[in-house]
């Protein structure tokens, strides 16, 4: 228990990181990089988290359905308004976004992606902390959102608008003017591109079926970088074409799903265990 009373959670996250290639229409996982990771609370002694370790460790190796376990630790910071359990999450999350970026760096390095063979990502790279150190590295990287602010102000000047008034009068198939977005010291381009219309069904909120698309520009590092329109509109023309591996019976989200990144994470959701063989190794 902290401080405040109250209890701190022990964690066993499953994590898993996986690419797959889209080649003549063809679909392929090429790699996947998975770790069982048992998280601490930081306030164990040494003494007593070599201990905690070793039970877990072993008790994970002598089970009828064996388990290899990893270890690292959260913050307990009392001056932290969140909850241990989330303070333990995000620590979660810290962990799953270094090994995506370990990915993404060993993917720049063998050439395996390029200004013609893009790597699309789920989610925003506006989490990503150290992608200064690795900007080469993200150059040719696209992240695709799909969910997002809709109260954050999108220009500046008298036409400022925040994006969910924006995004409610785009066309199906039509995207914003792209912008810079200061991160750290950088600047990320972002634009928001329509999927699917309200006309498609009509119990689709005016939000659904939009996904934020975020790209490095040439020169990241400069305060003011140029987008090619043209680029947004061919990274548009590809983004809309992998959508709609979903129906609406099958996932509330499917109006902004994407194929390729829809069947990846299934992939990656068949190699978890289960709850209860978890529990069981412990």
């Amino acid at each position: 228990m902290d401080t405040k009373n109250r209890y701190l959670p022990l964690l066993i996250a499953q994590i898993g990181v996986a690419t797959s290639e889209l080649h003549d229409s063809r679909l392929r996982i090429k790699h996947y990089d998975a770790t069982n990771t048992f998280f601490f609370p930081d306030s164990f002694s040494p003494e007593d988290l070599r201990a905690a370790e070793s039970v877990a460790c072993r008790a994970a190796k002598t089970s009828r359905l064996p388990l290899d376990l990893s270890f690292d630790h959260y913050e307990v910071d009392e001056t932290d308004d969140r909850s241990p359990v989330d303070r333990a999450r995000a620590r979660v999350l810290r962990k799953l976004h270094s090994m995506e970026v370990d990915r993404i760096v060993k993917l720049a390095k063998a050439g395996d992606i390029s200004r013609n063979a893009l790597l699309l990502i789920d989610g925003s790279i506006e989490f990503y902390v150290d992608m200064e150190r690795h900007k080469e590295a993200f150059r040719n990287v696209v992240g695709v959102a799909k969910s997002f602010d809709l109260h954050r102000p999108y220009l500046t000047g008298s036409g400022a608008e925040r994006v969910g008034a924006i995004i409610s009068r785009l066309p199906t198939g039509h995207r914003t003017p792209a912008r810079g977005t200061p991160h750290r010291n950088l600047t990320i381009a972002s634009w928001y591109l329509r999927l699917h219309g309200r006309s498609q069904m009509a119990s689709l909120e005016y939000s659904d079926g939009v996904v934020k698309i975020e790209v490095f520009p040439d020169q990241p590092s400069t305060d003011s970088p140029k987008m090619d329109a043209s680029r947004c509109n061919r990274l548009s023309e590809h983004v809309r074409a992998l959508r709609a591996p979903a129906t609406p019976n099958t996932d509330a989200r499917w109006a902004s799903h994407l194929y390729p990144v829809h069947l990846t994470e299934r992939y990656i959701k068949t190699q978890f265990r289960n709850d209860q063989s978890i529990r069981a190794c412990l």
